[in-house]
């Protein structure tokens, strides 16, 4: 090889020999690696050396925030005033630093002054006193940025001593506001620059320790244990293509063996493999056919399921329709198998749109509004709602969706099956509407009139808007029962939920409190307005005639949630009222 040539391999790396590519690994990858700590580790380094000491400082302003809250807080409870209480606080941050570094301080502020400061020439100056070399008023921009956001960051600079020149610093700051108090922590950039620089040299050296190593390994493994034995491995590589080649394709040829040394002992190995691959080939050829059974069955299996399903591939085109839904849509599998463009929705619903499937294989956000109730479990995507052009009418039914893929898990369709609940959603529907009824005067029962109580008066109390109560209870109620028997009592209590109902709003909630006591909820409502709204029935009751009874008369306790009130207190003041009706003659409203 001459010197020209030599040089022209060189230049196209890949005629290199094997031993030379190996050689020229190790020291391209200390080019790179040096390379890339200047491009990538420096800037990386810094700015998660910056973010680490960042969240120190966050951490030290919170705990100091956090001691400046307690004292707060116990000053609130009446161990002390208040400004002992602050007095305390300052005490404490004069003394509270963190880390080992002198640096490492926290300081308080109001909007007017310096409050604390390790650096006791500092305490009382006003904020126009902190500006930096560039002109910056460091202190008012961070007070700035705290009182509208409550807290932040700002960058200046500032002298780590009374003497000493400023060096550039980024400063955290959160806004205490019952005392007005702006607490403040910072680090020194040019601190972060001198450990990255640190960190970079140690990793530096390291590398250049191991590329050495590796160096020197290479050139003694690569000439004598790598070159020599890959030139003979290419020999013996054309003779395993001459192998396969003569047995067109399969492995029926093996490598001729020619001593045990590696290139010797690798052929054994490739010959294993060969033995190997004519088993796995068998096998293949096994697991086929057993695939074929198995999709068989799996088809026989999809044909007798009691729901209705059918599938289709990733053209939208349908591959199975079992035998449950040529009987529930009156198509057989024969009149859609191979149908697209959204055929296999017609039998449904009596038009071409999405469902089910094709939010499996093309999320589509129309088809959501299509159903009441779309949710994912997994890879299953489940949804309820109505059909309509099954052979069976209208229907509510619960669909589920699930993607078919192959032995590598890719899509290769999806499968989708329905089942009628119509029954069971009716059946829900009853026992929901018994579970909140009263089962004579078909009104809310106790139990949902806590509910509902409870969330209107957390309404009122969160939108600050009237909210009021009224308990009506019929007078002398028990001497009808006594007196015209239960039944009668009975149709009484119907006769007047009914009545009620006439007079009071669609806002309001109505509900048999107990035997013969109502209660109405009237949000939106003072107290003037529930006294006419309960006037109203009042009078309605008692012009009604009852049959067999004649007229009755109500009495009614009325009142209006306060600032301090529950929904249990709500309902004892009207109670309270309800007595002083009762007290004060029946037949009357009182508040």
């Amino acid at each position: 090889m001459t010197i020209k040539t030599t040089v022209k391999d060189f230049i196209k790396f890949r005629n290199l020999p094997i031993f030379w590519k190996i050689s020229f690994m190790p020291i391209s990858a200390v080019g790179l690696v040096m390379i890339g700590m200047l491009v990538y580790m420096l800037p990386v380094t810094k700015e998660r050396i910056t973010e680490d000491k960042k969240e120190t400082v966050v951490s030290a302003v919170q705990m100091a925030y956090g001691l400046i809250s307690e004292y707060d807080r116990r000053a609130a409870n009446g161990e002390f005033t208040v400004e002992e209480a602050k007095k305390r606080a300052h005490a404490r941050i004069d003394n509270f630093q963190f880390g080992k570094n002198e640096d490492n301080y926290v300081w308080v502020n109001d909007s007017q002054k310096m409050l604390a400061h390790p650096r006791k020439d500092l305490e009382g100056k006003e904020l126009d006193f902190f500006k930096d070399a560039n002109g910056k008023y460091y202190l008012k921009e961070a007070v700035k940025i705290a009182a509208q956001k409550g807290e932040g960051f700002v960058e200046y600079a500032f002298p780590r001593t009374k003497d000493a020149k400023p060096s550039p610093k980024i400063s955290y700051i959160r806004f205490y506001k019952p005392w007005g108090w702006y607490v403040g922590s910072g680090i020194y950039t040019d601190d972060v620059m001198g450990t990255v620089w640190k960190l970079l040299a140690g990793i530096f050296g390291m590398f250049i320790f191991i590329s050495v190593v590796v160096t020197i390994t290479t050139f003694i493994i690569g000439g004598g244990f790598i070159s020599r034995p890959v030139k003979e491995y290419g020999k013996m590589m054309q003779s395993f293509s001459s192998a396969l080649s003569a047995a067109e394709g399969e492995p029926t040829g093996r490598l001729d063996v020619k001593g045990t040394d590696e290139i010797g002992l690798l052929a054994v190995d490739i010959n294993k493999v060969l033995d190997a691959y004519e088993k796995m080939v068998g096998k293949r050829n096994q697991a086929e056919e057993s695939l074929r059974r198995s999709e068989n069955r799996l088809k026989d299996i999809i044909d007798f399921l009691p729901d209705t399903t059918f599938a289709v591939n990733l053209e939208g085109r349908v591959t199975t329709w079992n035998r449950a839904a040529e009987d529930y849509t009156g198509v057989k599998a024969e009149e859609i198998l191979g149908k697209g463009e959204q055929e296999y929705s017609l039998p449904f619903y009596g038009l071409r749109r999405p469902m089910l499937v094709d939010v499996v294989l093309k999320p589509a956000e129309e088809v959501a509004r299509l159903y009441s109730n779309v949710r994912k479990e997994g890879r299953v995507v489940v949804g309820e709602g109505y059909i309509h052009g099954a052979k069976y009418g209208e229907a509510y039914v619960l669909t589920r969706a699930v993607p078919l893929v192959d032995s590598n898990d890719n899509v290769i369709g999806a499968i989708e099956s329905i089942r009628d609940i119509t029954v069971l959603k009716h059946r829900e529907e009853n026992l929901r509407e018994l579970s909140e009824k009263d089962p004579l005067t078909m009104i809310y029962n106790r139990r949902k009139l806590f509910d509902m109580l409870e969330i209107e008066v957390e309404k009122s109390a969160r939108y600050h808007r009237p909210l009021s109560l009224l308990l009506l209870d019929l007078d002398y109620f028990k001497q009808v029962n006594d007196k015209y028997g239960h039944n009668i009592g009975d149709l009484v209590l119907k006769t007047t939920a009914r009545i009620v109902e006439d007079v009071i709003r669609k806002v309001d909630t109505f509900a048999r409190y107990g035997g013969e006591e109502f209660i109405i909820i009237c949000p939106e409502t003072g107290i003037d307005g529930a006294m006419s709204i309960a006037e109203k029935i009042r009078t309605s009751v008692e012009q009604h005639c009852y049959p067999m009874v004649g007229n009755i008369t109500l009495s009614t306790g009325v009142a209006e949630l306060s600032d301090t009130d529950s929904a249990t207190t709500l309902i004892k003041k009207a109670d309270d009222a309800l007595y002083t009706a009762k007290k004060m003659g029946r037949n009357r409203v009182e508040a």
